[in-house]
């Protein structure tokens, strides 16, 4: 993505509209725009043609389990990546301490968590893309 805007793109995948709604709100107080996804597959398929400065992925999704798309991804093109789960299990965590997510959330995830997550992300959108006026003929300077 090398769009001039410093928003904040956020991939929320939960199978819980609520929580997704709630995680949106909480998101364009911080300027961040979000995809949401319900499935694994949907997230999959949106992940593979997007780059992300937060993802945002549940555990227990209706087909398949969320640590299985932080293992498919690719990892240099997203940013910082929240494992969200209403059922913590000893198992979950330590996968996910294996793999290279950041966070490990337990559902209800508190807003200034939430807050923090948007922030940080907008801040990597921001590093991420060049200023305007920055540019020649497409170079960086």
């Amino acid at each position: 993505m090398t769009t001039g805007n410093s928003t904040g793109n956020v991939l929320v995948v939960d199978d819980n509209a609520a929580f997704r709604s709630a995680v949106a709100d909480v998101a364009k107080l911080a300027q961040c725009k979000v995809t949401s996804a319900g499935t694994l597959d949907a997230a999959r398929k949106i992940a593979a043609d997007r780059e992300f400065d937060l993802l945002m992925i549940d555990i227990t999704l209706p087909d398949g389990n969320g640590l299985d798309l932080v293992e498919n991804l690719d990892l240099a093109a997203q940013g910082q990546i929240a494992i969200v789960t209403g059922h913590p299990t000893i198992e979950t965590a330590v996968r996910a301490v294996r793999s290279p997510v950041v966070e490990y959330l337990v559902k209800p995830v508190s807003t200034d968590i939430l807050i923090k997550l948007m922030e940080d992300a907008s801040l990597r959108a921001r590093m991420r893309r060049p200023a305007p006026g920055n540019q020649l003929a497409g170079m960086i300077g």
